[in-house]
C-alpha cells in the first residue's frame, strides 16, 4: 500500500491573488453610432467570459473590471471595480453629435489609477481603449490627457491595449496611447 502523500497548507490558507485592474476605455462619441456600437457591445461582452475563464487559470491574479465611456466628456460606465467572475457587461448607446474627446478619458483613467486608489500589491494594471481613432480632442488635450494618465506610476506601469473600430478606423492615435510599437 502506497504512503499517502503529504498535504502542506499554508498557515492562513492558501495565497491572496493579487488584483488585476482592467480599465476599459469606449468611445460612444456621435461617429460610433450604428455598425460600431454593435462592435464595441459585442467585443466587450464577448472578451468577458474569455477573461473569467483566463482568471479561473491564474493562481495569482483575480480581475477587476471597469469602463469609462467617453465622447466630448467621459464618464464612468462601471467606476467601481467589478470582479470579471460577475461582470455582466450593459451595452453603451452613442452620444448624439458627441465629439471624440479621448485626453480627459485618458485623465479619468489616470486617476483611479493613482496611489491609494488601487491596492499596493496589484499586478500590473491593463487598459483597452476601444475607438474609431479619429480623435477630435482640441489641440495638446490628447497629450495633457496621456500625459495625466502616464504620470501615474500605475499608468507607466499598465499594459496600453488598442482597438480599431470600422473601416474607416485611423490608427495614429491609438499608436501614441499604446506607446510601445511591439505591442
Amino acid at each position: 500500500m502506497a504512503t499517502p502523500t503529504p498535504t502542506y497548507v499554508m498557515p492562513g490558507g492558501g495565497v491572496a491573488k493579487r488584483p488585476l485592474h482592467f480599465i476599459i476605455l469606449a468611445d460612444c462619441s456621435g461617429g460610433m453610432k450604428g455598425e460600431k456600437m454593435q462592435a464595441l457591445n459585442y467585443a466587450i461582452a464577448d472578451m468577458m467570459p474569455r477573461l473569467a475563464e483566463w482568471e479561473r487559470d491564474q493562481e495569482q491574479a483575480q480581475v477587476f473590471i471597469r469602463a469609462v465611456a467617453f465622447a466630448t466628456e467621459p464618464r464612468w460606465h462601471i467606476a467601481d471595480p467589478v470582479p470579471v467572475a460577475s461582470m455582466r457587461w450593459k451595452p453603451l448607446q452613442p452620444v448624439d453629435r458627441g465629439l471624440t474627446n479621448m485626453g480627459p478619458a485618458f485623465a479619468l483613467a489616470g486617476e483611479a489609477l493613482a496611489p491609494g486608489r488601487i491596492e499596493r500589491r496589484a499586478l500590473r494594471p491593463a487598459i483597452l481603449l476601444i475607438t474609431d481613432g479619429q480623435s477630435t480632442d482640441r489641440p495638446g488635450m490628447f497629450e495633457a490627457g496621456l500625459g495625466a494618465l502616464m504620470a501615474q506610476p500605475a499608468g507607466r506601469a499598465a499594459l496600453r491595449l488598442a482597438l480599431a473600430i470600422g473601416r474607416d478606423a485611423q490608427s495614429d492615435a491609438l499608436n501614441q496611447f499604446i506607446g510601445d510599437p511591439n505591442v
